[in-house]
């Protein structure tokens, strides 16, 4: 009996798509007439100058998107900022490379996901966006895409995935009930994150400086919300039952709580309209 259900668990993973990647370019094999052009080097800047910070801080990939044996050229130009940098996608059109995709990325990603829509396949490029093509560009996911991902398009036991998991499950609904997702990893608590103990619980619950809310208990943990706004979770608290989680992000007057978790009934509440992890760049 188990032969045959192991057997059985083997098929079903044979049918699910799998996710490629792309992969690394020489930075130096990137063509120089891409950096005359804006995008990828704007004006004012001179074209040497945008060539000398790409290959000074600057990063390139290949891979193909739309099954043509032709791979589009994945360039990040070194520009940006500290909510992250500016990355290109490029498609070879007779002699010429036409954008068909810009992304803000903070923690990058380079996924091309099973999912086809008119021959171009759906990207996974940030640890909280998607994007999928509308028949001219790639554009961001909206909340009921990322709800039809299927978590074996991602190596679930990596914690790196957990913010896309997560959107695969929770994105766009406001109230429903959590069932943590947990990882054999203990998530980093910088000078500008915050750490709240929950003796009760037995659990720790570790907001990252713009990064994602974590329970943890021992050497494990689960992500509870993605980043909740621009610099992360700004404090957390305990109101009886329910952990409060605070962002203050842009356009917010005042702190304020993002969501709420029920500790004892596992409720949980997004308390914002606009919740960081579906901006669209």
């Amino acid at each position: 009996m188990f032969a045959v259900l192991f057997l059985t668990f083997l098929m079903n993973l044979q049918d699910v798509p799998q996710t490629t990647h792309f992969r690394p370019f020489k930075k130096s094999l990137v063509p120089s007439a891409l950096f005359a052009t804006d995008p990828p080097c704007p004006e004012p800047d001179e074209p040497s100058d945008c060539r000398r910070r790409f290959k000074s801080v600057g990063n390139a990939w290949t891979g193909d998107v739309n099954g043509d044996g032709l791979d589009e050229l994945l360039i990040v130009p070194g520009t940006g900022g500290t909510g992250g940098s500016d990355m290109w996608l490029y498609q070879k059109i007779g002699n010429r490379w036409r954008p068909i995709l810009y992304a803000f990325p903070y923690l990058e990603r380079l996924d091309i996901l099973p999912i086809v829509r008119s021959g171009y396949h759906d990207l996974h490029l940030d640890s909280l966006q998607c994007y999928k093509w509308n028949g001219h560009k790639y554009v961001a996911y909206a909340s009921e895409d990322y709800r039809k991902l299927q978590p074996e398009f991602f190596d679930t036991s990596n914690p790196i995935n957990a913010s896309i998991l997560w959107l695969a499950r929770y994105a766009g609904l406001k109230e429903f009930q959590f069932e943590p997702r947990w990882f054999s990893f203990v998530p980093r608590q910088t000078h500008l994150g915050e750490s709240l103990e929950d003796r009760k619980h037995n659990l720790r619950w570790v907001a990252e400086f713009k990064g994602a809310v974590w329970g943890v208990r021992g050497n494990r943990s689960f992500l509870i919300i993605p980043r909740p706004a621009h610099t992360g979770c700004d404090r957390l608290g305990f109101e009886g039952d329910w952990l409060l989680i605070y962002g203050v992000g842009f356009g917010m007057e005042e702190e304020k709580p993002i969501a709420r978790y029920n500790r004892r009934t596992h409720r949980l509440v997004i308390d914002t309209r606009d919740p960081f992890w579906i901006k669209v760049y």
